[in-house]
């Protein structure tokens, strides 16, 4: 990965607003990869159990770090467009327990995309520990006319 430069504040990058950002900051971007930090919210008030909250969780910040890569990208100060999660393949969850307000460190390579569609390899650790939380490879879809949601 190249060396960080400033980035703008992540969740000008998102299409969410408020509580649904779980990302916090950009930390480096090169090619076909970026790194980001997040945090975890309390999974408590997900009303699932602490392991399905746990995948929700790693899945959406896996998502919000690829929606952040698109901006980036597209070379744009706006957020990106509305993507869709289309699949999840090869998607191991390591049971580390997790607080609310821990920071986790999520790496995401694209391994395949055109204009419409790409493939992420996604991993995510919590920082503190580097404990592997989640790996994976989600799939997206992007219209090219989605407008960003509030």
């Amino acid at each position: 990965m190249t060396t960080p430069e400033p980035f703008p504040p992540v969740a000008s990058l998102l299409p969410h607003s408020g509580a649904n950002v779980f990302l916090t900051k950009v930390l480096a971007k090169s090619g076909d990869e970026i790194a980001c930090l997040g945090v975890c919210p309390n999974l408590a008030d997900l009303g699932l159990p602490p392991m399905s909250a746990l995948r929700v969780i790693g899945i959406e910040i896996a998502s919000q770090a690829v929606a952040a890569y698109a901006a980036l990208e597209r070379n744009i100060s706006a957020p990106a467009a509305v993507g869709y999660l289309i699949a999840i393949r090869h998607c191991r969850l390591h049971p580390v327990p997790l607080a609310a307000g821990d920071v986790l460190e999520v790496r995401c390579k694209s391994t395949w995309r055109d204009n419409f569609f790409g493939i992420f390899d996604c991993h995510i650790h919590l920082q503190a520990t580097q404990q592997l939380l989640l790996e994976g490879a989600l799939s997206f879809y992007q219209p090219l006319t989605a407008e960003p949601h509030e």
